[in-house]
């Protein structure tokens, strides 16, 4: 079953602090009491609960949006570098250069690429019940990241998508 997944829009000095920590409960520890505490319900925060694995499904299939085409779409949920290693977590950082081409790349995608992807995500591999509610519920959190990474690349930051396993 997929878990909530939160984007942290975050400075060098938290990325430092967080590549300093040399294990994954010390690492989850740090992101639990300073990075949550201090930047949920700020523009430094993204939830997309649930979705994230629809979005992600959505991002990375190049047989969904052949027209696209951007490799950059494929960082959104679980690209770049992850900084956790048991199975029961996710942390994966984005670069600034890395967050200044998806902030770039996600306005091109049409509200009818994503209904299009979507539809062809296969149920077996999918956790959730593909309907109308859950397609409603994927676009309402795919429209929110684009404010998100363009706030994030305008200001130079990097940014951590983290979600329970």
């Amino acid at each position: 079953m997929s878990c909530l997944g939160v984007h942290f829009a975050l400075s060098s000095e938290q990325v430092e602090t967080l590549q300093s920590i040399t294990t994954d409960a010390e690492r989850r520890e740090y992101l639990a009491e300073y990075i949550e505490e201090a930047l949920l319900g700020t523009e430094c925060a993204y939830e997309t609960d649930k979705a994230w694995d629809a979005i992600h499904r959505v991002l990375t299939s190049g047989r969904h949006m052949p027209h696209l085409d951007i490799a950059s779409l494929s960082l959104v949920i679980l690209g770049g570098k992850s900084l956790y290693e048991a199975p029961d977590y996710i942390m994966r950082l984005v670069e600034p250069s890395q967050v200044r081409e998806i902030a770039e790349a996600l306005p091109r995608v049409r509200r009818e690429d994503v209904v299009k992807a979507y539809s062809s995500i296969h149920d077996e591999d999918y956790q959730v019940s593909k309907s109308a509610e859950d397609l409603d519920y994927t676009l309402e959190y795919f429209e929110g990241l684009l404010p998100f990474f363009k706030h994030a690349a305008e200001s130079g930051l990097y940014v951590l998508f983290s979600a329970d396993q």
